[in-house]
């Protein structure tokens, strides 16, 4: 098969909504060839639509990344027809505790599947597919939960500390293969997902704000986009005060 060349090829996981809905809206251009990707056959039409209206060709593979099978083999049916020069693995859930209850396993389990295998699968044959050309940028949009684990979300904080490991160790693996990775760390964006937060959400900002500055990040291929400073300052300093005085903190912030 004869692989598609444009301008510049970007794949967007998650692109129904939220973030990746304003991510796919930024990189729709006049020459971009856009493939995203979503659960909602009927949101990514929306998207689709709003993309080609700016310019861009699009193309649209509806995906549920709980099926790590269908991720796989959907990763490998992209990379045979696409050269991919992005791409955001941007899809995610979250869940929250109540009332001090251990969370549900189904929970626990979905959560982690899509946030950590489903990210890495669909990932999988692409990066095989930078490596052969020895070139590409992969970004992994992660949280600053990845930084330090808050009781209110036990199973998304591990899913996305698992997800920050990932991209730190890619970052390195690839570096001399041409190959970017970025790791994207973001605090509370306003979509569907924070509404499910049950604590305070400081310094929060809307998902198309949150997808310039992704984007002006990647441009400049940055190996880590984590915002906003003061709280990014401060669950990295969670990770290195004494594990008391963390635990103290986030009790007394009720996270």
């Amino acid at each position: 098969m004869t692989k598609v060349n444009s301008k510049m090829t970007v794949l967007i996981t998650g692109a129904t909504g939220g973030i990746g809905f304003s991510l796919a809206l930024e990189y729709a251009e006049e020459g971009a060839l856009l493939i995203l990707l979503g659960r909602d056959e009927e949101k990514l039409k929306t998207v689709s639509f709003e993309c080609e209206k700016r310019g861009a060709e699009v193309k649209v593979y509806t995906l549920d990344l709980s099926s790590i099978d269908a991720s796989l083999l959907v990763s490998n049916e992209i990379t045979k027809a696409y050269n991919i020069d992005l791409l955001i693995s941007n899809a995610g859930t979250t869940n929250c505790t109540q009332n001090g209850e251990i969370e549900r396993w189904g929970k626990i389990e979905s959560l982690i599947t899509i946030n950590l295998l489903g990210a890495l699968a669909i990932s999988h044959a692409v990066i095989q597919s930078m490596q052969e050309r020895g070139s590409g940028h992969v970004a992994y949009v992660s949280s600053l939960g990845a930084y330090y684990g808050m009781p209110l979300t036990p199973a998304y904080c591990a899913s996305k500390a698992g997800l920050k490991a990932y991209a730190e160790a890619m970052r390195g693996l690839l570096a001399s293969q041409s190959i970017s990775v970025t790791l994207v760390a973001p605090g509370f964006v306003k979509t569907s997902l924070s509404d499910q937060f049950l604590g305070s959400k400081p310094f929060m900002i809307s998902a198309d704000e949150a997808a310039r500055r992704i984007k002006r990040g990647l441009d400049r291929k940055k190996r880590v986009i984590a915002f906003p400073f003061p709280l990014m300052l401060g669950m990295r300093l969670l990770a290195f005060l004494p594990v008391g005085l963390s635990d103290f903190i986030l009790a007394r912030l009720k996270y």
